[in-house]
């Protein structure tokens, strides 16, 4: 996996900062090697809370299978719990989180923007459904 190979190149470091499911293993050995600030991005809501709409969709839908992996489920609770902050993008997935029982104080909520003088969506007629 990518957090194996990535986990392997780590050298000694002030500030570990990665992706809440692929660099669990990465944040483990950064802390062995020093790093004294550890943050996960978490662009999503907390796992056990995508699991639990997930399940509802597939049950409201008569979809069978499993919707989210347990390791995908494990990987991502250690690295709530390893990490010392969180960043989340909005405050839909930052309530996932207080939902879920997690220790705000490490959670932050730092949503992602755009700069509105050049960014300018194209108005799109109503009658049309686009899917992106």
């Amino acid at each position: 996996s990518s957090d194996l190979l990535a986990s392997r190149l780590i050298k000694e470091c002030d500030i570990f900062h990665g992706w809440a499911l692929q660099s669990v293993r990465s944040l483990s050995v950064a802390k062995k090697k020093g790093a004294k600030l550890t943050i996960l991005e978490k662009p999503n809501t907390h796992i056990l809370y995508q699991k639990k709409i997930l399940e509802e969709e597939y049950s409201r839908n008569n979809i069978r299978g499993k919707v989210v992996e347990d390791i995908e489920v494990d990987r991502n609770l250690k690295g709530y719990e390893l990490t010392d902050y969180l960043a989340i993008p909005s405050s839909f997935a930052y309530n996932s989180f207080r939902e879920n029982g997690l220790d705000m104080e490490k959670v932050l909520l730092l949503p992602y923007g755009y700069d509105d003088s050049i960014f300018k969506p194209e108005r799109r007629p109503k009658d049309k459904f686009t899917v992106v």
